[in-house]
Parts: structure tokens; sequence; C-alpha cells
């Protein structure tokens, strides 16, 4: 039997997630870590959380007696979250206090976030990324 040890990195957004290796899947919290023996076989690996957030799906080759250690992480950092944010705040702050005009939030919003919020969605299918520390992980085609 093999050894894969699955970790989530402390980066993941709050909440679990869902991942699936071949017909078995299991939930993971940020930081947690998992360890499963599995069979020799050829594996696809994904995960999922809410909101549609998923990955792509991986292809895991494992040999008699391999030891696998997969990190789970996301592509786009919090702070690029935590900057989107703190600027909306910003702008709507200045606009109800009457500091910046209409057309100026009016041209963030459609210059900047809406732009902002399709790349979020574009990016949701490839949320998560995967890191194998003991090769063996290829994207499937």
């Amino acid at each position: 039997m093999a050894k894969v040890i699955f970790e989530s990195k402390k980066d993941l957004p709050l909440g679990r997630i869902c991942v699936s290796i071949g017909q078995h899947s299991f939930n993971l919290k940020r930081g947690e870590s998992k360890i499963i023996e599995l069979p020799q076989n050829e594996y696809e690996i994904s995960v999922k959380k809410a909101w549609g957030y998923y990955s792509s799906l991986f292809k895991l080759d494992l040999k008699e007696n391999d030891n696998k250690r997969i990190v789970i992480s996301q592509y786009l950092s919090k702070l690029y979250y935590e900057i989107g944010i703190s600027i909306v705040l910003i702008f709507g702050l200045l606009y109800f206090c009457n500091i910046i005009p209409s057309i100026i939030l009016s041209l963030y919003v459609f210059i900047l976030y809406i732009p902002l919020c399709y790349v979020d969605i574009a990016k949701r299918k490839k949320f998560f990324r995967f890191k194998c520390e003991n090769e063996g992980l290829q994207k499937r085609s």
C-alpha cells in the first residue's frame, strides 16, 4: 500500500474543502493534514469548495510502497482579496462623505472593480494549487 499525505495550507479560505482521490473523498480544514493508504494504481485528484471554487483534475501515479506528500494551497493570495476589499471600502466611504463625486466612483466600478470580479470568477476553476514533494503528480490532459 502507498501512503499519501494531504496537507492544506493555512492560506486557504475558512471552512472545509472536499478532496477527491479516485473513489475516496474526505474533508480537510485549513492547516490540517490527512494520511490515506491506497493500493498501487493511477488516481485522479480534485478539490472542491462551496461557491464554485474547484481545481483542475490531476493524475497521481502510485507505485507499491510509495510515500507522497501533496500540499494544497490557493493561487491568489489573501492579500489580493484584502486589497480589493480595502479599496472598495475606501471609495465607498469617500463617496458617502461627499469627498469624491459619483462619476469617479462609477469610473472605479466599471474600470477596476468589474474586471477584478471577472478575474475572480474566472479563477474559480483554478482556485486550488497542488504541489507534490515526491514527484508523480501531473495535470490531466
